[in-house]
């Protein structure tokens, strides 16, 4: 897989007959105008080769004929000769100074699918994760080194203390060799893990990994399962980062580390397993359709009252309050899942959690918890009023809107500029949610005031700083953009939908399908949408062209969400989808 030259060369001598649009025989009949028919056939084929990688070192006569031909300048051909002398772990490096050819063949090495069809931007950022990946698995593999060397010194120190007929000593020098050198062969294979999660071969390293945390089950049971949570971690973030079952394989890592702890002495450990372990079945939850879904939130929730017992107010008020928390999110997740009494219960009883939570996160002692608090009980009311009809509906969406409008004290632009970016778009969530309920002016003064409210958070959570969170306040912008299209008549509500395509086409500039492919999956839906708005717009005469735009955004969609870890994502864009070809086959038959 090394690059040379001569392959080097052989692309960029491709790339110039296509910008030249110079065929392989006008080349071969430019370097050599005196040669007959056959042998300029034979040229013809030299080049070729060359284009193809198959000459490694070309000789410097023929380069130079083939840069005169198509102007390509000593410099160029000098910045391909030092470029192809860097290593791999120095083209990770200096990725921004990479030709396009050679971001491929990297891409490649990290078993990346199809490098040639991404943007080069997309290959670059991409890489620049990877790199960072890198480089802290090569410190995992330095690091075994001094091990080593230690478990020689604790052997010799071993052999010494026989000498002496002394096995008390050892006896506590073998346990400790022996600890040690389970612990080599443990990092041994977490290296092995996280090379496969590098790759995105998530079942070999939830296969690694948990033959690595059994290896301490008949030493210390306790670091057995302080390992299982480590993995964990690895697991959930590839999970939430790239979808597949990284997940699931996550919460079936910590469970057996759960069950080891539940009952000894080791309660606060076991607890702090259990609040991650909830965690997981919470965002898991969120993904699944259907009953099993459900089955995982509200085991979501029994893990959070369980970890209670330990974390209790009066013995741990903070480690109280942050658990509390996390259950009314929890709770949150069950009623927005759950339809009917059933589901505006659940949502009341997180508002109560959190609510409860306060009493320990008060403003005058802690005033950043208490403001992530309250805006968290801002999203439950928002929650609430969505379901809710009527007055009593619009009654608590006014509340959602006060309640961030409080978390705005302490997050303010000056103190805290990303927290406030946060708020602000949360805000504009719930002006946005306003303004669709509510009908004529005051409705499309609220939708503007959504718009001004996602651009007024794109001034501190920009793409050069905050891409992440730049990315997340693009794509509600376009939401927002999209609703305002819908309640205008003529070419003024067409433009504000095509608006919102623009941004969410930007939005995917850092939500790529390589590096998260959930959230590009659900950008492609959303934009599905908006070119069905566009459609059933009725400033459109002809929606089809829309329709089959709409068929291919949500087509794309389908790719991303699994049917198996992502039922209810895939469920809903399967309805779209069915929806859409609907149409197009009514027009079809008109």
């Amino acid at each position: 897989m090394e690059d040379t030259f001569g392959a080097a060369f052989g692309r960029l001598i491709k790339r110039k007959r296509a910008e030249t649009n110079t065929t392989q025989a006008q080349l071969a009949a430019a370097l050599y105008p005196n040669l007959v028919s056959e042998e300029a056939e034979k040229r013809k084929g030299d080049i070729s080769k060359l284009e193809n990688g198959k000459t490694a070192n070309p000789n410097v006569q023929t380069v130079k004929k083939l840069c005169d031909a198509l102007g390509i300048s000593d410099d160029e051909v000098d910045d391909l000769r030092k470029r192809v002398a860097m290593s791999p772990r120095e083209q990770l490096s200096n990725i921004g100074a990479l030709t396009r050819d050679q971001l491929e063949l990297l891409a490649s090495r990290f078993e990346i699918e199809k490098p040639h069809t991404r943007k080069e931007g997309e290959l670059q950022h991409l890489l620049t994760q990877k790199a960072e990946e890198y480089r802290n698995y090569r410190d995992q593999i330095d690091a075994l080194d001094d091990r080593i060397a230690g478990v020689h010194n604790l052997k010799a120190a071993a052999q010494d203390a026989a000498e002496r007929l002394d096995f008390d000593e050892v006896e506590e020098l073998l346990a400790r060799v022996d600890m040690v050198e389970t612990e080599i062969m443990a990092e041994t294979k977490e290296a092995r893990a996280t090379n496969a999660l590098l790759r995105g071969r998530v079942d070999q390293a939830y296969a690694i990994f948990t033959a690595a945390a059994e290896s301490f089950r008949e030493l210390d049971i306790l670091e057995m399962a302080k390992r299982r949570d480590r993995y964990f971690s690895q697991l959930y973030n590839q999970g939430l980062r790239y979808g597949s079952n990284a997940l699931s394989h996550a919460i079936d890592i910590q469970r057996p580390g759960i069950s080891a702890l539940n009952g000894t002495e080791h309660r606060e450990d076991w607890a702090r397993l259990t609040q991650n372990l909830a965690l997981a079945l919470r965002i898991q939850g969120v993904r699944t359709e259907g009953d099993e879904g459900t089955a995982l939130l509200a085991e979501a929730v029994n893990a959070y009252r369980e970890a209670l017992t330990v974390f209790t107010r009066e013995d741990q008020p903070v480690a109280w309050a942050t658990t509390t928390q996390n259950l009314a999110i929890a709770l949150r997740s069950q009623g927005i899942r759950t339809e009917g009494e059933a589901g505006m219960a659940l949502l009341a009883e997180a508002v109560t959690a959190y609510r409860e939570a306060l009493t320990v996160r008060a403003y005058a002692d802690h005033p950043v918890e208490w403001a992530i608090t309250t805006q968290n009980i801002a999203i439950a009311l928002e929650n609430q009023g969505t379901r809710t009809e009527s007055a009593a509906g619009t009654a608590l969406l006014a509340e959602a809107v006060t309640t961030y409008r409080d978390a705005l004290i302490v997050f303010t632009r000056e103190d805290q500029p990303v927290e406030w970016a946060t708020t602000t778009q949360n805000l504009a969530g719930a002006l946005l949610t306003q303004g669709i309920r509510t009908e004529g002016e005051a409705g499309t003064d609220l939708l503007a005031e959504a718009v001004t409210a996602y651009r007024e958070a794109l001034t501190v959570s920009t793409y050069a700083d905050h891409p992440v969170d730049w990315a997340m306040a693009t794509q509600n912008l376009a939401t927002a953009l999209q609703n305002q299209g819908t309640r205008r008549e003529g070419e003024a509500g067409t433009k504000l939908i095509v608006d919102a395509l623009s941004a969410y086409a930007e939005a995917r500039r850092v939500n790529t399908r390589e590096d998260i492919p959930v959230e590009w999956a659900k950008n492609m839906y959303n934009s599905a949408n908006a070119e069905l708005n566009l459609a059933n717009h009725s400033a459109i005469k002809d929606p089809a062209p829309y329709l089959k735009s709409a068929l291919e955004y949500v087509e794309a969609a389908l790719n991303v969400y699994d049917p198996e870890h992502m039922s209810y994502n895939y469920a809903n864009a399967a309805r779209l989808r069915d929806h859409i070809q609907a149409r197009l086959d009514a027009l079809e038959g008109d």
